[in-house]
């Protein structure tokens, strides 16, 4: 879900957020910006109107990454916590859904589902993560 709305302040962002919204664009957006940004959720994507990025980076300044990270983390399904550990070993899409005996689709759909539940938006910020857990 996108969401579009009047309000930008914070409490209601994260609200949206929190709902399930994977991004959240102020109304007067235009019309060709909409749907560049549907197209980008459509892909994996989370857009945001810079207003309310600003709201979204001073909150994540005010915690330590790894803690949000930790704490999202611990809501992973098994598959969705398999599946990454399959990433983290190098394994291509491909090959996990072998493994796992899943389309190549519902590969990506769980890593859509952890990429929300992380905050982050590509497998280079997972395998960032993961580091982060080790070191």
């Amino acid at each position: 879900m996108l969401m579009l709305s009047v309000y930008t302040d914070a409490a209601r962002v994260f609200e949206a957020i929190c709902a399930g919204a994977v991004g959240y664009l102020v109304k007067n957006t235009p019309l060709p910006v909409i749907k560049a940004n549907l197209l980008e959720v459509a892909a994996g994507g989370s857009p945001m109107s810079p207003a309310v990025a600003r709201h979204v980076l001073q909150a994540f300044r005010r915690q330590p990454p790894v803690a949000v990270a930790a704490t999202a983390a611990a809501r992973l399904t098994l598959r969705e916590q398999e599946i990454v550990t399959a990433v983290e070993e190098g394994l291509s899409y491909k090959l996990i859904a072998d493994a796992f005996g899943i389309s190549l689709d519902t590969v990506k759909n769980h890593l859509r589902a952890v990429y929300r539940k992380l905050h982050i938006n590509s497998k280079g910020e997972l395998l960032a993560l993961a580091l982060k857990r080790q070191g």
